[in-house]
């Protein structure tokens, strides 16, 4: 990767798009290339690179200070296609004190920014006070998990919500620009064992299946990060794989369902309690 500051010399051809250096307080990697195809007017600006995607990776920060006091910091997340090219850079965007108080029941926006900087989704999630990770508690609708969509940012495009399950985490994903009235396209479903005795050693997976064939198409999964990472911080990284032929809107929801998924089940930053169930 070349020296940002450094002009090529005459006759030096300029660096590969993907070889350009991130703008300002953006991580330093190297970056997908824009598709060549011509735009389409179906996909909303800045989703054209998941138009070419059939699998994204997604790679929480870790922040130190954090990690040592257990201050909570806004969240951060690298998103990667599978050659480890970065697509998008999301950052949290919440209130200070929700964050220490309320922890992983905090409402946030997440922004969803492409190497340009450019805002292309906007991820929002309202704080309630009674959300649970409690499948069968979910049967009432105010202590239901969810967040909502917009690509670009101010158009609805989707929502991500937790169902009402007897034994295991079960979440839908509607399309629709209307949030009291959009058609769920798929629901993904957790394992049985949801505690942290289980993913300090495990992957988690969370299946995907069609709602018009009932079809299994892709999968959510948490990745392990080994003992220590899982022990003393709350970075996670996880792994999101669907049809390469699938709405690019419904990628994006899938894409910002991570978020929530992140937010209910791992995002715990008392490390007490994280040594003793672990």
């Amino acid at each position: 990767m070349g020296d940002p500051e450094k002009q090529p010399m005459a006759g030096e051809q300029p660096p590969a798009y993907n070889e350009l250096a991130p703008p300002p307080q953006m991580p330093v990697f190297g970056w997908m290339a824009p598709p060549e195809t011509p735009k389409n007017p179906n996909i909303p600006p800045g989703l054209e690179y998941l138009s070419q995607l059939d699998q994204i990776l997604v790679k929480q920060t870790m922040e130190i200070l954090e990690a040592l006091t257990g201050y909570e910091q806004a969240n951060k997340y690298k998103i990667f296609n599978t050659l480890g090219q970065q697509c998008y850079y999301a950052m949290e965007e919440s209130n200070c004190l929700a964050r220490q108080c309320c922890k992983q029941h905090r409402g946030f926006e997440m922004k969803v920014v492409d190497n340009t900087m450019q805002e292309v989704i906007r991820v929002r999630r309202d704080f309630k006070c009674c959300a649970t990770r409690c499948c069968w508690l979910a049967c009432c609708l105010c202590n239901q998990n969810s967040l909502v969509v917009e690509a670009p940012p101010g158009t609805i495009v989707g929502r991500v919500h937790q169902k009402c399950s007897g034994w295991r985490a079960t979440y839908g994903v509607e399309l629709g620009s209307d949030e009291d009235n959009m058609e769920e396209i798929m629901q993904f479903i957790g394992p049985f064992c949801m505690s942290r005795c289980c993913f300090i050693c495990f992957d988690y997976d969370f299946k995907m299946y069609s709602n018009t064939t009932g079809e299994e198409i892709g999968v959510l999964k948490k990745q392990n990060s080994g003992l220590v990472k899982e022990i003393y911080t709350d970075a996670d990284n996880f792994s999101v794989s669907f049809p390469k032929d699938l709405d690019v809107r419904a990628k994006a929801v899938l894409m910002s369902a991570i978020f929530l998924i992140d937010f209910v089940y791992f995002e715990d930053q008392n490390i007490e309690k994280k040594l003793e169930r672990a």
